[in-house]
């Protein structure tokens, strides 16, 4: 019998003989217990939720990312129309693609892979990105987190996070957040975890000022069909026709054509 269930068992006795003597005082003692273990659940949901790494800025875990953002700090041009903020899924997206996504050829690339969204918190820190002055920012982040041990709240706090911080470092910005990719063998990677991550950001985030919430589950998936070719062969990663048509959806939502 475990710690738990012994005291369960020694508080069960206790509230029987108590009932026996005054049944009121046992069954107020019993609610009680009731709203108390209550009121603990939701005291660690919100722990798991909103007080994980996930919504903290953190240095990233490997030298290689580091190199990367200094790379990127120290070529930083004056002024951008966009920004494309994320991981390795930005960072590999074919250049002339995110021009043709934002109607501009005036496009700074802030992505690098491996990074969670803890790690491009602390990378948001850098005094240096007031500098762009971006118009717009394509936020594409989550698909690390999801391949941890991340809560399905904790990954949208993260990004909630980071939308957070990318108003404050460019608040005449406006954001469009693509939500999290399905990703892995017939796209069911953690599945539930992610449709409900995209879920909470897009319940906290609808009404938000200046933000744009794109789902592109269906298009980039063939509408989830296994033999779609729109991913590289780790099915994580977007080949050419997968960020192709990507690049045309951002378009869309940033300039919705004429029907």
């Amino acid at each position: 019998m475990s710690q738990v269930q012994q005291i369960e068992t020694i508080v069960s006795h206790r509230i029987r003989a108590l009932y026996l003597i005054s049944p009121k005082l046992a069954i107020y003692l019993l609610g009680y217990i009731f709203n108390l273990i209550l009121y603990t659940q939701s005291l660690a949901h919100a722990g798991s939720c909103f007080f994980e790494e996930t919504s903290i800025p953190k240095m990233p875990f490997r030298q290689v990312q580091i190199e990367i953002f200094n790379q990127k700090i120290a070529s930083l041009p004056d002024s951008q129309d966009a920004v494309f903020v994320g991981d390795s899924l930005v960072q590999f997206w074919p250049h002339d693609l995110m021009e043709k996504s934002v109607h501009s050829s005036r496009v700074f690339n802030f992505g690098i892979g491996l990074d969670r969204t803890e790690n491009v918190l602390w990378r948001l820190h850098a005094p240096q990105l007031t500098k762009l002055r971006p118009k717009k920012v394509v936020i594409l982040i989550g698909a690390n987190n999801l391949r941890t041990e991340n809560s399905a709240c904790a990954i949208a706090s993260g990004i909630e996070a980071v939308v957070e911080r990318i108003g404050e470092v460019w608040p005449e910005a406006s954001r469009i957040l693509i939500q999290v990719l399905p990703q892995g063998e017939r796209f069911l990677y953690r599945d539930e975890d992610r449709q409900q991550t995209n879920m909470i950001v897009k319940r906290h985030l609808q009404g938000a000022t200046d933000v744009k919430i794109l789902n592109v589950d269906n298009e980039i998936t063939c509408n989830f069909a296994s033999s779609c070719e729109n991913y590289q062969q780790d099915r994580i990663h977007l080949n050419q026709t997968g960020y192709e048509i990507l690049s045309k959806l951002v378009a869309n939502i940033i300039r919705p054509t004429s029907r």
